[in-house]
């Protein structure tokens, strides 16, 4: 865990905060986090670690499945295709993910799916949030 907090951390200062930094003063910031379920509970400290990362700025934890309020693809489809929850939100996040960035540029890296995963997850839960706010 220790590691893991510290690559983190290492991470959020110099490729986040950079660009987060570029956020004109006064402009409210809000930081998206995705509360970890039973199953992945060993990443609740990587969660404390983000929301100490960002002292002064609007923190909103929420729940893993905003991101499926996203219907590029309809998660119906996903949940039906995949024996567990966990493989049919990855697998919905990354088809989502891959048809936004077929449409707008990405500097997102290629690799494999199981990494960029992640990406996919973590922007997904952004929208998920935004479109909650309606």
């Amino acid at each position: 865990n220790v590691e893991r907090i510290q690559v983190l951390c290492r991470y959020i200062k110099t490729r986040i905060m950079p660009g987060y930094a570029s956020i004109p003063v006064g402009e409210t910031k809000t930081v998206v986090i995705e509360f970890q379920m039973g199953a992945n509970a060993r990443t609740r400290m990587v969660v404390s670690a983000i929301i100490a990362m960002f002292p002064e700025d609007r923190v909103k934890i929420v729940g893993p499945s905003l991101k499926n309020t996203i219907d590029i693809y309809p998660y119906s489809k996903f949940a039906e295709a995949y024996s567990t929850s966990y493989g049919a939100n990855k697998a919905h996040s990354l088809a989502c993910f891959k048809k936004i960035e077929a449409l707008f540029t990405s500097d997102v890296p290629a690799g494999p799916d199981d990494l960029r995963g992640h990406v996919a997850d973590s922007f997904m839960q952004v929208l998920g949030y935004l479109k909650s706010r309606d």
